[in-house]
């Protein structure tokens, strides 16, 4: 065997030796950071589904803070209705007694005008409907 054969086979052998603790180093390495993907991974979607639960929760919180809102609405616009009403016989009575009135001063203007006494004081003509005041 001459030297160039020698040097040759430890050429070869030195290769394959690389080659082998390439596969054998490599391996485990390689399963750790595969392990360490899907425990990124797992960790990741776990974080996910806990920011979709806040966000739902933060969502049916606010839901809730709405219905109570829209309720309370809901009772002081029932409540301004029945004051509206209320306000609505107010004014239907105040105009009756302002109509029965009014037939009273024109009936004592008259009775006043019949024994030829004139009156210091007449009211004006009004008409309710009427935007004018005078």
């Amino acid at each position: 065997m001459d030297w160039h054969t020698i040097i040759s086979a430890l050429g070869g052998l030195a290769g394959i030796g690389s080659l082998i603790s390439v596969f054998v180093f490599l391996k485990p390495t390689r399963r750790k950071i595969n392990a360490e993907a899907r425990n990124l991974e797992a960790s990741a979607k776990h974080q996910e589904a806990e920011a979709e639960e806040h966000t739902l929760d933060n969502a049916f919180k606010l839901l809730d803070r709405m219905k109570n809102q829209l309720e309370e609405q809901n009772k002081k616009y029932v409540d301004l209705e029945c004051t509206n009403a209320r306000f609505k016989i107010y004014i239907g009575r105040a105009l009756k007694r302002i109509e029965y009135l009014m037939q009273g001063i024109t009936r004592l203007i008259e009775q006043l005008e019949s024994n030829l006494i004139k009156p210091v004081w007449r009211p004006d003509d009004w008409n309710l409907e009427s935007d004018e005041d005078k």
